[in-house]
């Protein structure tokens, strides 16, 4: 399944190469109620890393709390799937 962005102003798609086209996130936060998720544009400001397989007995393994100490804020989110 592939994950589709769409800009909750305009109700249209965006382009992940043109930052334009994504809204601010207060706009994003007033219409979730009409979409499945939130979507975030990953550029030079904000980076996103995926890290699989580091939940353990339902805690962060040590790979996962070594990953995550490098930076000072941080955003976890267990998949769907694993919950």
């Amino acid at each position: 399944m592939m994950k589709v962005p769409y800009n909750p102003r305009i109700n249209a798609h965006v382009s992940m190469k043109i930052s334009s086209t994504f809204t601010n996130f207060d706009s994003v936060i007033n219409a979730l109620n009409s979409y499945d998720g939130i979507g975030i544009r990953v550029d030079g400001k904000l980076i996103a890393i995926a890290l699989d397989h580091c939940v353990e007995d339902g805690k962060l393994s040590f790979f996962g709390r070594y990953r995550i100490s490098f930076w000072k804020y941080i955003y976890i989110d267990k998949s769907e799937r694993y919950r």
